[in-house]
Order: structure tokens, then C-alpha cells, then sequence
């Protein structure tokens, strides 16, 4: 059925309007509607049951990490004005994130933005936004988070985008770890160098362990 659906999307689509004025112009028609993604729910322990952590929620505007917070048994909590790109809310983002930190045990806030501003080649967003994050969501957040006697805070991407390639990256993320109980490393500022000369995970699924005990 799916097949079917796409095959009739390209008759659709060979002459709508929209792809005629794009031909004028000399520009690519949209040709065809793909469908893909579709498959069974898998099976996955929670993160409650892996790392006996029970309250966690989720702030995402891309559905990817939203379904993968309910899987994980985590709240996806809902902030006004998120958008996987530049215009979305960090101020709210940033607000929301700190104010779940009274109710949940771990919270996940995931931007999209310096990743779509990489796809598009578009450096100077880029960096805009990765300053966004870091001042409207990773300020108000550590913050928020000193005010505990025990906490943690672990900062990254889930990849590298590039922005001469338009795609992702090879390579382990840089991250950098703060809180309680970690021993303080001499690396300076937050960038890919110094990021490189510390530690190290092999296996990238270890380092939640570690985040949650290890130091």
C-alpha cells in the first residue's frame, strides 16, 4: 500500500501547478512523496529499569527524541514555540528545563538548530545558535541546578554536522561533564580541541553510567 501511494504521488505531483512554475524557473520539481521510518515499536528496557533513575522527562522539538523519551518510560514535556531550527524558543526551552528540575530526577533538553544551520551551510547561524543555547538554556539550567546539594549536568551534541559537507560527522561528540563528585580536569574552555585531549569513551553508551556515577 505504501508503494502504491508513492507511485501515485509521482503522477500527482508530474503536473501540479507548483512543479510547472518551478520548471519555468529552472528549478527542481518535487517529484515524488517518499514514506519512510515505519516500523515495529523495539523492544528496550527502560531507563528506570537500566539505571534506576525513575522520574525523567524530555524537551525536543524533533519527534525522533520525543518517541524515543516515551520508550525510555520519560514525560515529554511540552514547550510553546519550539522549532527544530534558529527562531525556536531557548528562553522558554531554558526556563522549562530548569523549572522540571524540581520535579524530575533527570531532565534531557535537546536543540536542533546548530544542526540544521550546518545542513544548510550556514556557519554564522550556526554559531548564533550554539551562543543561544549556551546562555539561555546551559546558563539558566547550571544555575538552577547549584542550588541542590547533589547534581549533575552533562553538555553535547548527539553528532557532528558539517558545515562544508552539509552532513553528519565521524567521530566521538565532545562533551563536557560537571557536578558533584567529578574530579576537575584542566581543559580550559568547551571546544573540540581540548575536548579531544580528555576523556574518552569507547563504547559511547558507557558514558551515561558514568554521568550518573561514576567520578
Amino acid at each position: 500500500m505504501l508503494r502504491r501511494i508513492m507511485d501515485t504521488s509521482a503522477a500527482l505531483f508530474a503536473d501540479h501547478e507548483v512543479n510547472l512554475a518551478r520548471r519555468r524557473k529552472n528549478l527542481r520539481p518535487a517529484s515524488q512523496v517518499w514514506l519512510w521510518g515505519q516500523g515495529h515499536r523495539p523492544r528496550m528496557p527502560t531507563f528506570a529499569e537500566k539505571y534506576g533513575v525513575s522520574r525523567g522527562a524530555a524537551i525536543s522539538s524533533v519527534d525522533l527524541l520525543r518517541g524515543l523519551a516515551v520508550l525510555l518510560g520519560w514525560d515529554v514535556l511540552e514547550v510553546p514555540g519550539l522549532t527544530s531550527y534558529h527562531d525556536t524558543n531557548y528562553v522558554g526551552q531554558g526556563e522549562a528545563t530548569a523549572a522540571a528540575l524540581n520535579s524530575y530526577d533527570i531532565v534531557f533538553s535537546h536543540v536542533e538548530a546548530p544542526d540544521e544551520a550546518a545542513h544548510q551551510a550556514d556557519y554564522r547561524t550556526k554559531i548564533a545558535a550554539i551562543e543561544h543555547v549556551d546562555r539561555y538554556i546551559v546558563g539558566p539550567v547550571l544555575r538552577k541546578l547549584r542550588s541542590f546539594p547533589q547534581w549533575r549536568m552533562l553538555v553535547m551534541p548527539d553528532h557532528s554536522t558539517l558545515v562544508g559537507t552539509r552532513k553528519h560527522g565521524y567521530g566521538p561528540p565532545p562533551f563536557v561533564l560537571a557536578g558533584s563528585g567529578l574530579r576537575p580536569q584542566p581543559a580550559g574552555h568547551f571546544c573540540e580541541k581540548n575536548a579531544a585531549s580528555g576523556m574518552h569513551f569507547d563504547r559511547g553508551y558507557d558514558l551515561m553510567g558514568y554521568f550518573l556515577r561514576g567520578g
